[in-house]
């Protein structure tokens, strides 16, 4: 398959971006200073033109906070359905509650009745107390709303009677306590507002079930999980609430009994209101989806079984599962308890305990009691001294979920880690905490087995978008990865997915508008991005710190993270935040920043866009920030320089979000916009970024200009500079080459005519438009050019015109039609360089002429124009020209066949592109070396070099490059890899709309269909291809079609049509002077001719094929055209000819490690010893060619071989019958011969050819 010359559509783009920049060579790149960030800020500050917008969209402009339905139920990752998640641990409901629908509806009606006379007189007697009347207020709401609840009627009328009987039990205590003295109800006061702000909740959730809309039924259909899933929590937290208004409550009886001359033995006596005490629960259920922390899982559960009961404190297992909210800690530990093996170990004494309603030690307390199932009224010491003689009994495994609630205040902290400190004192205990937030508890000497969670791989986070959705596509990925992989996002993400009618197309471009808005199902943390970040952000670790947040929104306006130079920056003179290490410390121990690989501070997608949305930077921060990226991007002119190159590198999503905020304020537009042009010239350059700020920039022009504003000139009057590049690339061999221009300064004609801002808008254009085009997106880039001419001759820019001009003619050499427009278009554009003097230019011109002749297959013509502008760039000492004349001087020695030199001017072409930091550049010289390597047989070098290619562009993915890499996969007998490229090569060209690419693709397709034997396969292949060839009128791309036609014809086998098809492509390779195709055709025409015992001109082809293999270079051919002279040499009987010649095609196929070729040469070595009729060694040498073929997956070859070995054992058993009596052996030799042949012949028929099968069916008869 290196045999093949191709002919790939290239990149139509310049070498380098010209519009707007200093015009420096690159050897001369001179790194412009960043401004001072330790100077004092005065009035460089710009206000908003927007002050409405805020950074955090895609293009970090205005969000959109808009509220979307979904669900979770677990910290990050969907647990168990809904009905599924056990009733909270302190659920507390009354008998008639478990009866049927009718008796709980008829309590329901009867109980009403009654509470409502007992808020008469609670509202009476509390007339003058806010925080009472409230509370009774919404009970009276709540009995109202539930006759109108039509929805999930059964489970809410329970709660509505729950609501009732512990609303009796609130107001019998309050009248208690009114009625027995005059105390004030002020140490009530907490828990009172605690319970109202639960019977609000859940008034809200009856109030969504009793809406009759079909909008508001479709809510509760597509939310239904997370409309369960809050019902349980309420239900929690009414549980909590009540407990702790109860311990209360019986506190401020005693104190008063006090005062009222009570003995201490009554007083001390412990009280208990009527409470209906709790049901027996049961462990929360195993998470249903989890993906991506089998290793996770696996520490934790080796660590929980070694937990060492006899060893008091050195073998205990304290884990803390720490991490950002909605990343999956939850999941994790539920996915501990439920591993088989630690279910095995504790069976039921598995506990888990959400404190996400445990603020308070004693609320803590008390959810641990209830989870332990210890009575209160048994208690008759501290409620904390019987939990732990509990849990001392027996050993268990005790899960503290969501322990930041307890933890954080800082008023409880010192009291919460002491109550920690004596339950992990105990042995019997395995202790397990989630906590947000990266720091742990102290006091507690923690297993110290994992960091902190991060989010899981992208394959992790597919598979749980796809099990929730039954989706999967690019956009979907693309959601994915804009939420970081982080499991709750994706989760809730899915849940939208899910519904009937929704596509991830439609909720891709939601994300663009709402971003973290869109993922809402309610306002708890399991089914709200927002509510889940809220919370992390009102930790009181954070409120403590007043500089966290503040650094927070600057961090967010950073999409790579923050770097340690821009930290050191932000250290010396950031505004508004006077502790920045304070700041980053704070942020890191609640889990709200990391660290990645590249030690830069990040946060986590969702926290960033609900910061950029919620938490916008000062202006003066904002401001701080664009002065310190405006004055790197102002450096990307200097690419050459290694130190920036790398910086840039590592910035690049920083320096594009904050030139976009920057057009966006009321900074002077033109400082700006030069700032960005001089940035898009190291986006070209590297292949990072987009094309975002620069569009950006020209809309923020025609604004000003609409609205009458100038731009003011950046320097003196004088001949301007103008860097205006080229859009060099027309279609050529094998891939498309990007390489970069430079010129040097030109002059311009009366330059006090410009108009600024129409040149700038015609600057942006251009660059807008060589930036498409680099990424082909052809049409994109013909509008921006169009469009920057138009401009720039408005303007008076003769140079941008000409460049424009330019760039235009490049597009045009991608349609064969229209040449001789392309070349008209240079030679324009030659001419205005010529008329102000721009030497640089005009040499690039030379080349865009030299690209028509390429295409004209007239190469010496092409030849002399490239070499008469590579002697321009010679004598402006221009480095960067230099290099991109040396691409295009390889590709026309490659498009004829000249692969040696290809070899030298592509590696002159690598090293200078190397040398200025050309990523682009390097990766074309780079693919240029690996197809010279290629078509020299040099496969394993070709392989390496392609790869470099395609890693030096990662993560933007050539298909040409593919292609390549395919067919040297090909030439390495690695079909299942080649397919898989070509495969993915094949549709990104589709995508791309490059019928050229696709085409070369579906030809390579072809030959590993036919190499496999699906004959038909290959041959729509080789449709689809001619197709393709046909529109493009591509003469290359037919004549490989002819030859691939005319082998399938030989399959047949039509020997006439066979012989038409090559001849026909023979005809085609003289006519565009390409003497590797010529040889192609020569040596497939030998072939047929060897087919059709035509051995003369059978070896007159090989002769003449194997010339023109030795001209180009090409050592697999000239391998092949000396096992097809030995072949023929074979079956005109001369051995020794064939001998010869055969070992010189063995050496060189072993030499180019080609293992079918080694098959070919050693079965025609088999063919000279059953000449010689030595059978032994003729069948030893035949199996060791079915080997070689075997191994290189030939089945053609295989079919062969063993045709002849069938053959070989017929004959010693007919020998063998002449000599003697036919014997044991002698049988079974014929058994052997028949059942080869029958092989063969099932090979044959299985790739379709039809002639060798009927000969095996012949010589089977015979």
């Amino acid at each position: 398959m290196g045999r093949f010359p191709r002919r790939n559509d290239p990149y139509p783009c310049g070498a380098v971006i010209f519009y707007g920049g200093s015009g420096n060579k690159t050897r001369q790149m001179v790194s412009n200073p960043i401004p001072d960030s330790t100077s004092k800020r005065t009035s460089n500050t710009y206000s908003d033109t927007d002050s409405s917008k805020t950074l955090g969209s895609d293009d970090l402009g205005t969000l959109v906070a808009t509220s979307t339905s979904t669900s979770l139920k677990t910290d990050s990752q969907p647990g168990s359905p809904p009905n599924d998640v056990p009733p909270t641990l302190a659920s507390m409901v009354l008998a008639q509650t478990e009866s049927t629908v009718t008796s709980v509806h008829d309590t329901l009606v009867a109980n009403s009745a009654t509470m409502l006379s007992l808020l008469v007189e609670v509202s009476d007697l509390f007339s003058n107390v806010p925080y009472v009347k409230v509370v009774a207020g919404v009970v009276k709401q709540i009995i109202e709303i539930s006759n109108q609840v039509r929805t999930n009627r059964e489970r809410c009328e329970e709660l509505v009677e729950k609501v009732m009987s512990y609303s009796r039990v609130v107001f019998t205590a309050l009248l208690a306590t009114q009625k027995g003295s005059s105390t004030e109800l002020d140490d009530l006061k907490e828990d009172l507002l605690q319970i109202y702000s639960v019977l609000k909740s859940i008034y809200t959730g009856l109030a969504s079930f009793s809406n009759r809309t079909m909008l508001s039924r479709l809510n509760r259909l597509i939310n239904r999980d997370a409309v369960a899933n809050n019902m349980i929590v309420q239900d929690r937290r009414l549980d909590t609430a009540i407990t702790s208004f109860q311990l209360k409550s019986s506190i401020v009886l005693r104190t008063t009994k006090i005062g009222e001359g009570v003995s201490n033995e009554e007083r001390f006596k412990p009280q208990f209101l009527d409470v209906p005490r709790p049901r027996l629960t049961r462990l929360r259920s195993k998470p249903q989806i989890m993906f991506g922390r089998d290793h996770e899982i696996e520490t934790l559960v080796d660590a929980v079984l070694k937990h060492d009961y006899s060893d008091g404190v050195n073998a205990l297992t304290r884990i803390a599962i720490l991490g950002p909210g909605g990343i999956g800690k939850t999941s994790l530990a539920l996915s501990v308890l439920h591993d088989a093996r630690v279910q095995t170990k504790y069976g039921d004494a598995r506990v888990f305990v959400s404190c996400e309603a445990a603020s308070s030690p004693d609320r803590l307390v008390n959810e641990l009691a209830v989870a332990l199932q210890i009575k209160i009224e048994d208690v008759t010491d501290l409620l904390l001294d019987a939990i732990l003689r509990h849990l001392a009994l027996n050993p268990c495994i005790l899960v503290l979920d969501n322990f930041e609630t307890s933890w954080d205040p800082p008023e409880y902290r010192s009291d919460v880690e002491l109550m920690l400190s004596e339950i992990t004192a105990i042995s019997q205990v395995v202790v397990m905490i989630t906590l947000r937030g990266s720091q742990r508890p102290a006091g507690v000497e923690w297993s110290n087995l994992m960091p902190p969670l991060q989010p899981v791989d992208l394959d992790s986070a597919s598979s749980i978008f796809r099990t929730v959705s039954q989706k999967l596509d690019h956009h979907a990925v693309n959601l994915i990865k804009a939420v970081d992989c982080v499991p709750l996002a994706v989760t809730l993400l899915a849940n939208l997915a899910a519904v009937d009618g929704e596509t991830t197309e439609a909720l891709w471009a939601r994300w663009a508008e709402e971003s973290t808005a869109m993922v809402e199902g309610g306002q708890d943390r399991l089914s709200s991005l927002e509510a889940s970040v809220r919370l992390s952000l009102s930790s009181p670790r954070v409120n403590k710190d007043p500089d966290a947040v503040s650094f927070l929104s600057v961090l967010a306006c950073l999409p790579d993270g923050m770097s340690s130079w821009a930290l050191h920056a932000c250290e010396r003179g950031l505004p508004s935040v006077v502790r920045v290490k304070k700041a980053v410390s704070t942020l890191r121990q609640n889990s709200l920043v990391f660290e990645d690989s590249d030690h830069h501070i990040r946060v986590l997608s969702p926290i960033r866009l609900y910061v950029c949305a919620h938490h916008p930077p000062s202006l003066e921060a904002r401001s701080f920030l664009q002065d310190i990226f405006m004055g790197l991007a102002s450096q990307g002119t200097s690419y050459g320089d290694g130190g920036i190159r790398k910086r840039l590198s590592e910035e690049t999503g920083n320096v594009e979000a904050m030139l976009i905020d920057a057009l966006k304020s009321s900074r002077p537009l033109d400082k700006t916009v030069e700032a960005v042009l001089s940035f898009s010239h190291f986006s070209y350059t590297s292949g990072l970024g987009t094309s975002g700020a620069i569009s950006v920039a020209v809309d923020r022009l025609a604004e000003s200009q609409a609205i009458g504003k100038t731009v003011t000139p950046l320097v003196s009057p004088g001949p301007p500079v103008n860097l205006s590049k080229p859009n060099m690339l027309p279609r050529v061999n094998f891939f498309r080459f990007l390489t970069k221009p430079a010129m040097s300064p030109p002059t311009m004609v009366n330059p006090a005519a410009v108009d600024l801002t129409l040149k700038l808008r015609g600057d942006c254009l251009g660059c807008w438009g060589q930036l498409a085009s680099r990424k082909s997106y052809f049409l994109e880039a013909e509008e921006k050019f169009t469009l920057a001419v138009k401009l720039h001759l408005e303007a008076g820019d003769v140079s941008g015109q000409a460049y424009d001009l330019h760039n235009l003619g490049c597009l045009l050499l991608r349609n064969k039609s229209k040449l001789d427009q392309s070349k008209a278009q240079f030679e324009q554009a030659m001419g205005l360089h010529d008329q102000i003097g721009d030497k640089s230019g005009k040499a690039y011109d030379l080349i865009g002429m030299g690209r028509v002749f390429l295409e004209r297959y007239e190469y010496a013509d092409a030849r002399t124009a490239i070499s008469n502008a590579l002697q321009i760039f010679d004598d402006i000492d221009d480095e960067v020209g230099r290099a991109f004349a040396f691409n295009s001087m390889g590709i026309v020695m490659q498009v004829s066949c000249n692969a040696v030199k290809a070899h030298h001017y592509f590696t002159q072409a690598l090293k200078l592109n190397s040398d200025m930091g050309d990523t682009v550049g390097q990766a074309e010289s780079l693919a240029g070396l690996a197809c010279s390597l290629l078509l020299r047989s040099q496969f394993a070098e070709a392989k390496v070099a392609v790869e470099e290619a395609l890693a030096l562009r990662a993560p933007h993915v050539n298909p040409d490059h593919l292609h390549l890499l395919g067919r040297v996969w090909i030439a390495l007998a690695q079909y299942d890899e080649a397919e898989k490229v070509l495969t993915l090569s094949k549709d990104l060209h589709e995508e791309m709309g490059n019928v050229l690419g696709s085409s070369d693709d579906n030809l390579y397709l072809a030959h590993i269909s036919l190499w496999r034997g699906k004959l038909q396969v290959a041959k729509n292949f080789k449709n689809d291809a001619k197709y393709g060839y046909e529109q493009e009128d591509s003469l290359v791309g037919l004549a490989d079609t002819l030859v691939l036609d005319g082998i399938l014809r030989l399959r047949e086998p039509n020997l006439p049509a066979a012989q038409s098809s090559f001849e026909k492509a023979l005809e085609l390779y003289v006519q565009i002077r390409c003497p590797l195709g010529q040889a192609v055709g020569l040596y497939r025409l030998g072939i047929y001719f060897l087919r059709a015992a035509n051995f003369e001109r059978a070896m007159g082809s090989f002769q003449e094929a194997l010339r023109l293999h030795t001209q180009t270079g090409n050592i697999q051919g000239q391998a092949g055209d000396l096992n097809k002279i030995s072949e023929v040499y074979l079956r005109q009987g001369s051995i020794r000819e064939a001998l010869t010649r055969i070992s010189d095609a063995l050496a060189t196929h072993v030499q180019i490690g080609d293992v079918a070729g080694q098959g070919d040469d050693v079965y025609i070595q088999a063919g000279v010893f059953l000449q010689e009729s030595r059978f032994e060694d003729a069948e030893k040498t035949v199996r060791k060619a079915l080997d070689l073929h075997t191994q290189a997956g030939d089945v053609y070859g295989q079919a062969r071989d063993t045709a002849t070995l069938g053959c070989i054992l017929g004959w010693q058993f007919r020998k063998g019958r002449e000599d003697e009596k036919p014997d044991e052996k002698h049988i079974q030799l014929q058994n052997r011969d028949v059942e080869a042949i029958e092989e063969a012949q099932r090979l044959f028929t299985r790739i379709g050819a039809n002639g060798e099968a009927q000969e095996c069916q012949d010589e089977a008869y015979f």
